[in-house]
């Protein structure tokens, strides 16, 4: 079968792949009508540098929030357009962390020179469009629109509770005091041994919670509590996620990404910049999952507290 007639005949099965497809083909043509033009352009170079052009300056952080691309990957294209000479980038004199990028002098020239081919380009866009699909980006719009509202991969894990059974989340209730100790025993002692401070911090939660402001919550399972993991402020813009732990017969149920995830959410409503851990680099299943979330290692201020080897991560929420 034909690799464009087996696109369209699966149909939702494949959109991503087909969207990817139709991306790759139209780009395909821009870059070779900017190499019938002897112009040194790539298309994926576009927006960036098209944003940049019309509002002057702008930080790495927002280009990534208008593209909803990753902050790595705008990275990677803005690290090839400083080596071609075409953008700078300078510190924000009100923040020394923010990155803030321009179109250098070549920059700006390139773009004059590129503006009649892009009316051009422009234009063929418009006349495709106009000949074949007049409504295809008020609806990717729609599409888009929704989406933002609820992301693919809730929409796969939705579909995934419905067949194999809901997860919800349910915060520290007296009743739940057991499940927080027996779920995260549960894990240690397959790994590691208990310590004094495990002892403590899981027989008095009620500690945490009144004393140091924790929050503790619990994911339940078909009706049955299956993980658990609490927050707890360590400053006025930082949260510590720990004792998180999935019991035996419910991991690969997406339980962990979904406590994970809901930590995340959290913490953001809490207004926190950085969620931060503590983990063994012997869990490897936990540190992909921490990973995949971006989160990144960092200088660990606890090296010592445990026996048990441990390395920190954190995550910048902003």
């Amino acid at each position: 079968m034909h690799t464009m007639a087996f696109l369209q005949e699966k149909r939702e099965v494949a959109l991503a792949t087909r969207l990817k497809s139709l991306s790759e083909l139209l780009m395909r043509d821009v870059k070779k009508f900017y190499d019938f033009k002897n112009i040194e352009f790539e298309p994926r170079w576009f927006p960036i540098i098209y944003m940049l052009w019309e509002n002057g300056e702008m930080s790495v952080m927002e280009i990534a929030k208008e593209l909803q691309q990753s902050h790595p990957a705008v990275n990677q294209t803005v690290n090839i357009l400083e080596e071609k000479g075409l953008v700078q980038s300078l510190k924000d004199g009100k923040d020394d962390r923010r990155r803030l990028l321009r179109l250098t002098a070549k920059g700006k020239k390139r773009v004059k020179d590129l503006q009649p081919i892009w009316q051009d380009i422009f234009k063929a866009n418009a006349e495709v469009l106009q000949q074949s699909a007049p409504l295809f980006l008020k609806e990717l719009s729609y599409f888009e629109r929704a989406l933002s509202k609820q992301s693919m991969f809730e929409r796969i894990l939705e579909q995934e509770k419905e067949a194999h059974g809901a997860i919800l989340l349910k915060k520290y209730s007296a009743e739940l005091k057991g499940h927080f100790y027996t779920l995260n025993k549960q894990w240690i002692e397959e790994f590691f041994e208990m310590e004094e401070f495990d002892h403590e911090m899981l027989t008095q939660p009620e500690k945490l919670l009144k004393e140091q402001g924790a929050e503790i919550y619990f994911a339940e399972y078909n009706g049955e509590i299956a993980g658990t993991f609490y927050l707890l402020p360590i400053t006025n813009n930082m949260i510590e996620f720990s004792k998180f732990a999935v019991a035996p017969q419910y991991q690969k149920h997406g339980i962990g990404t979904f406590l994970m995830n809901a930590a995340i959410q959290r913490a953001r409503k809490l207004h926190a910049e950085k969620l931060i851990l503590y983990t063994s680099p012997i869990l490897i299943s936990a540190l992909n999952l921490y990973i995949r979330r971006g989160f990144l290692f960092t200088e660990n201020d606890r090296a010592d507290f445990y026996k048990r080897a441990t390395v920190k991560m954190e995550l910048d929420l902003k």
